[in-house]
């Protein structure tokens, strides 16, 4: 017997086969080894061979598919468009040509599953040219496919998002026009007032706010600009100009700025043959651009402008001898909103978008732009623009037209860059300050204060200087420094600094023995519990969110030294129950933070909810960057306004100041809706009582909406308690009540409903839990929406108004409060009939019960009972108690959480407490807490804003 050399898929070599029949043995395993589909047909396209892969994976042998015609095999069945296409291609191969197509076949799973292949047919041909063979080859490229197509849906959804970005900052910065010029117009009336001038000291501050307002300005020109350009919406006006004169003059601008800052500017630009066809609006902002990035990152040596021409193009070349780019980094310098982090500046302010606005300016101009750089080196920016008019559109050219942007003024570049300049502060005297605590009229304590804005630090340092001694930094590195040199008693820092941030400071004075102890408040522009847990978790003693009151930051300050020095003087004991308390804090703003997270997951739809945060994440990161800036000049805007006005006499420039700061509020408030938007919002939610809810926003409403549009309320009686967020529940009934004003051009009625909805209502939301519910409802009469519009009315920034009319965030705010809440949202409408959106949250059964026992719980007292009223705000706790004493009732006071449990332990007689929710030291929560200890019968009554109807 001649024994195996080897098996291979059934095909055995022996070591007696001849020559040829080796060979063809050697053929067949080589042919069935192959990964893809191969086979043999004849000219009339019969199957003559086939290789074991493609048998596999049809579940086939050979025998079930030789000498049948190709196409009646069973791989190809899959449907009849797929078989003919093969015949068709059979016979052009059988022509002499070579066809490729991709296509579907039975080929996985022994036949069970289908695959994509790449297919081929190749002729083979004789020695007379005719086609004798032809060899089918299929390679499997399912995956690839699939791929290609989850590519291609990224790309769309990624080109959805980019739409979406662009409409979205067009709104924004319509929005924002509109207090500005609110605000910036009574300013100038205020400063230009010549009947009733300003003193010195209040035209200082106005002056203040005034730049801030023209920076803000220049910011949201800058991102109307850009959105325009991407959206291909913006219109140059091409003239014949002497660029080298024009370039000329621009750069010089900056020189008095480079001479404060010891840097020289060169610029070389020698008359060119010929003119050059630009806009000179977007020449401006090309060339301040270039050389105001040049500034803010060259600390020594110089910045050089110069322009020439070379190969029949105009060229502008800014270089300097700053901090360079590091390599990594150059691919991406021009994208929108990209900024490189860890490269030194004077200044982290920024929106990202300089650059790329440049670079899409140079692009309708049909030049390039390109960058070298160094890290340590330097950066040299490079512009081309062709001469000549031929590659520009006919119809923009030679036409002049008025200045259309404050963005391109020369002055607002320079003046920004001024204040990114180390200035030495020299404190002025201020109007009498409010008392100063006894612990700390003494010996004043020392605070270091860090902030990259330079009006920043002047107005933190004018309100603090005439408590404290104040010493200003620039950012962190200079902060460590002056710490080591000096020890302050209290850190007041910005988060966001150029060469060391904040939070670099913070973990750098931590690891320092000598250093660790000193208490840090952190100021930012960053709004939200994410980022009050982040800065207490780097070790933060307290966070104060930009934009805030002067009486915030001083009850902040002075309870944080207070502690601080109370921590010297007491035992190891006292400090360690003292860390405790300020990591069970921590802890439970964590835990909350998770708990919202985990509530606002829908489980039906985690798939589309992940898609939706990602997007939302994307937009967060590009509104956090513009907030900050935003947020920084509000401050100081806000700040000023309010010390003008508590001190200023002038009646008549205090109307218009006043005017000025309800703008700026104004501005404010649509920054805060930015940011609610963009990052988780505190949710705080208990037991309220819609009825009366509603029937204060009805009378509000009907106040508001007086004239063509009714309002009516319709509430069923026996209304249940609803577990939800007052404060959020008012807003979105009020965007409802708004949406629907704004549906009925020519007037109409208004109605707010609110019922009960039972576990067993058949008409409840599939997609809400088990559970009893109340829906409350906003209708209205007016054009109602047609199937399209209802299915696209819950997304964000989507909206039916006019640019500038609304950012599109109101529907998707009140949906995403009503899933918060653990409810849901159905909107109902015909065309022409109106329209009805139903919020549903869930029923608070507990709180009811507990209701209903306390209505027939007696008063604890029958006489007179007294309440302790417990605010930091002296205003506010002096209200309270007015309000409190007009109803006969005894009050006592506290301006603070300790003074109240004081109170409480001395066994004074308290019927009810009200206290603040968000208070220094103490918090609402923890008062509570302790007075439950104390008296576990005592009524509480949080308080977080004060209205007089809901107060009393």
């Amino acid at each position: 017997m001649t024994a195996n050399l080897v098996n291979v898929r059934g095909t055995k070599l022996l070591a007696g086969d001849p020559r040829e029949q080796y060979r063809q043995k050697l053929a067949r395993i080589t042919l069935d080894s192959m990964v893809q589909f191969v086979g043999l047909l004849d000219a009339e396209g019969a199957v003559l061979e086939i290789n074991q892969v493609a048998l596999d994976g049809g579940g086939l042998r050979l025998s079930d598919v030789e000498g049948k015609p190709f196409w009646t095999t069973f791989w190809w069945q899959v449907s009849h468009e797929i078989n003919d296409f093969l015949r068709d291609a059979i016979r052009r191969a059988a022509r002499g040509e070579f066809v490729r197509w991709d296509t579907e076949i039975y080929g996985r799973a022994g036949g069970k599953e289908t695959i994509v292949i790449d297919a081929s047919l190749m002729p083979v041909t004789d020695e007379q040219g005719n086609v004798v063979f032809i060899t089918a080859e299929g390679r499997d490229i399912t995956e690839k496919k699939a791929h290609e197509r989850e590519i291609a849906r990224q790309r769309e959804e990624l080109a959805q998002l980019d739409e979406l970005k662009t409409q979205f900052f067009a709104n924004v910065s319509h929005e924002f026009r509109t207090p500005l010029t609110l605000m910036l117009g009574p300013l100038e009336d205020a400063v230009a007032d010549r009947a009733e001038p300003l003193g010195p000291r209040q035209h200082e501050r106005i002056a203040m706010v005034q730049r801030n307002g023209l920076r803000l300005q220049k910011l949201v020109n800058a991102l109307l600009d850009f959105s325009r350009a991407e959206a291909g919406r913006i219109r140059a006006i091409y003239q014949p100009t002497d660029l080298a004169s024009l370039t000329q003059d621009l750069a010089s601008s900056f020189r008095s700025a480079c001479e404060k800052a010891g840097l020289t500017l060169t610029v070389a630009a020698p008359p060119l043959s010929q003119p050059a066809f630009v806009d000179h609006e977007m020449w401006e902002k090309i060339v301040l651009n270039l050389v105001s990035n040049a500034f803010k990152f060259t600390f020594k040596g110089g910045i050089k402008v110069g322009v020439s021409e070379e190969d029949g193009h105009a060229v502008l070349r800014v270089s300097d001898t700053g901090a360079g780019i590091p390599e990594s980094e150059l691919p991406r310098i021009f994208d929108r909103f990209h900024r490189v982090e860890g490269t030194q500046g004077r200044t982290y302010e920024g929106t990202g978008i300089g650059l790329a606005l440049v670079k899409e300016l140079i692009g309708l101009h049909k030049g390039e732009i390109l960058v070298e750089s160094a890290e340590g080196k330097g950066t040299t920016f490079t512009v081309r623009v062709p001469f000549g008019e031929a590659h520009l559109l006919e119809g923009l050219l030679g036409v002049s037209r008025p200045r259309a942007s404050a963005a391109t003024d020369a002055n607002a570049f320079v003046s920004e860059a001024l204040r990114w300049l180390p200035d030495g502060i020299v404190p002025e005297e201020l109007d009498a300050p409010d008392e100063i605590p006894r612990d700390l009229a003494k010996e004043p304590a020392h605070i270091l204060l860090a902030d990259d804005n330079a009006d920043m630090r002047d107005y933190l340092h004018r309100l603090l200087a005439t408590r404290y001694k104040v010493t200003v930094c620039v950012d962190g590195e200079t902060a460590l420094a002056a710490a080591r040199q000096q020890r302050p008693d209290l850190i007041l820092s910005d988060v966001m600094m150029p060469r060391l941030d904040g939070f670099g400071m913070l973990q750098r004075l931590r690891d320092d023995p000598e250093l660790a102890g000193i208490p840090v408040i952190f100021l930012s522009a960053r709004a939200g519990d994410d980022a009050k847990v982040e800065g207490l978790q780097r070790g933060a003693d307290d966070y104060l969110v930009k934009p805030f009151s002067a009486r915030e930051l001083r009850a902040r300050v002075a309870v944080n030294i207070e502690l601080s020095r109370a921590r010297t003087e007491r035992n190891q004991i006292e400090a360690q129950i003292l860390e405790a308390k300020v990591a069970e804090r921590t802890e439970e703003l964590l835990a909350a933070n998770e708990r919202l997270r985990n509530e606002a997951i829908d489980r039906g739809r985690v798939e589309e909810q992940l898609r939706h945060v990602q997007k939302m994440d994307i937009m967060g990161q590009l509104t956090s960057g513009l907030a900050h800036d935003f947020n920084n000049i509000l401050s100081a805007i806000i700040g000023n306004l309010e010390l003008v006005d508590r001190h200023l006499g002038n009646a008549s420039v205090r109307k218009k100041l006043q005017a000025a700061a309800r703008a700026a509020e104004r501005g404010s408030k649509l920054t805060e809706q930015l940011l609610v938007f963009a990052r988780n919002h505190p949710y705080e939610p208990a037991a309220i009582n819609l009825d009366a809810a509603i029937e204060s926003i009805v009378e509000m409403l009907r106040h508001t909406l007086a004239g063509s549009t009714e309002v009516k309320a319709a509430i069923s009686s026996g209304l249940w308690l609803a577990i939800a967020d007052t404060t959020q529940f008012e807003v979105a009934v009020l965007n409802l009540a708004l949406n629907a004003r704004d549906a009925m051009k020519l007037g109409g009625t208004v109605l707010i409903e609110a019922r009960n909805v039972k576990a067993s209502d058949k008409n409840k939301l599939a997609a809400l839990a088990p559970g009893d519910y109340v829906a409350v409802s906003v209708s209205d009469t007016g054009s109602g929406m047609d199937e399209e519009l209802q299915a696209r009315a819950l997304e964000p920034f989507f909206t039916t108004k006019e640019v500038g009319k609304g950012t599109g965030l109101g529907l998707s705010q009140v949906y995403g409060f009503a899933k918060q809440s653990g409810g849901d949202i159905r909107i109902r409408s015909v065309q022409g009939r109106g329209t009805t959106v139903e919020m549903f949250l869930p029923r608070a059964i507990g709180a009811a019960v507990a209701e209903t026992e306390s209505a027939d719980k007696p008063l604890r007292r029958t006489d007179r009972p007294t309440v302790l009223v417990v605010d930091d705000d002296d205003d506010v706790r002096a209200v309270m108690m007015a309000y409190l004493e007009e109803l006969g009732y005894p009050t006592v006071e506290a301006s603070g959480g300790r003074i109240a449990i004081d109170i409480l332990n001395r066994k004074q007689v308290v019927d009810l407490l009200v206290v603040d929710y968000a208070m220094p030291g103490l918090s609402g929560i923890e008062v509570a807490r302790e007075a439950h200890a104390i008296d576990p019968d005592l009524p509480i009554i949080y308080c977080k804003r004060l209205r007089r109807r809901e107060f009393l």
